[in-house]
Parts: structure tokens; sequence; C-alpha cells
């Protein structure tokens, strides 16, 4: 397993992982969770994410049959401080320590206290940040 950070050609594996972990783990309608998707994760939305100097992307990448392949990621906005914004792992692939492997590389690259804002709808999500003593700064609510 290598976290890394995200390239231009992992937008597209980027938005499955997102569409699939939404979808699976959100109490959301599709309507919302394609709001977000169109908002968070469609092409032009990474891509300037990717280059926006105050977000930091991180993805988790292994090798599958000679190939590597990303299995999750995380954002980081890094304006004024490490809040991170989104943490997703393939549905499929939870439970392999891709998410820890993560939150602790942001960690290690962060200097300065870190804290996580979560979804109203994603319960689970920040169960599992508080589990490495992360504080969420924020809930968002979905209009």
């Amino acid at each position: 397993m290598n976290v890394r950070s995200a390239e231009s050609d992992d937008r597209e594996r980027i938005e499955a992982i997102a569409h699939d972990s939404l979808r699976s783990s959100y109490s959301l309608s599709p309507g919302q969770i394609e709001t977000i998707l169109e908002e968070e994760f469609d092409d032009d939305a990474l891509t300037a994410l990717l280059d926006d100097p105050d977000t930091t992307v991180y993805v988790v990448e292994r090798t599958v049959d000679d190939r590597r392949e990303v299995f999750g990621f995380v954002t980081v906005e890094v304006e004024t401080g490490a809040t991170i914004r989104w943490l997703h792992v393939d549905p499929q692939a939870r439970g392999e320590g891709i998410a820890t492997a993560l939150i602790e590389h942001v960690r290690e690259e962060a200097e300065v206290p870190i804290t996580a804002r979560i979804l109203e709808d994603a319960v689970e999500g920040g169960e599992f940040l508080e589990e490495f003593g992360l504080e969420q700064s924020d809930h968002e609510e979905l209009e």
C-alpha cells in the first residue's frame, strides 16, 4: 500500500470511489448524492481541486494484477490549518487499513493540528475520525 499525492490521472478513479462510497455509506437521497458528485467530484471540480494551492489530495494505491490502482483518497484544506474535507475508501476495500493509512499520512505531513468537517448524514465518519483523536470542526448540512 502506497500513499502519495493525487495526480491528474487519478481523477476518474477518485470520482468512482466517491460515487460508490456516497451510495453505500450515507443516508442521502439519490438527488443529494448526484449534487455532491457534480459539485465536488466531476472532472472539472477535481481538476480545480488538484490545482488548488489551499487543498491537498492524497490517494492510497496498491498493485492489483501488476497494475497500480487507487482505493481511497482524502482531501485536506490547508489554507488556515489542516481540515479533512473528504475521506472516501472503495467500499470493496474497507477494513483493509486504507483510511487509517490516509489519516496517518495527513498527520505526518501536517505542521498544524488536524480537524475534520463532517456531513450531518455521515455519523460513522465522525466516529471513525474521533478514534484518531481528531475533532470535528464543523458539520455540514445539505440543502
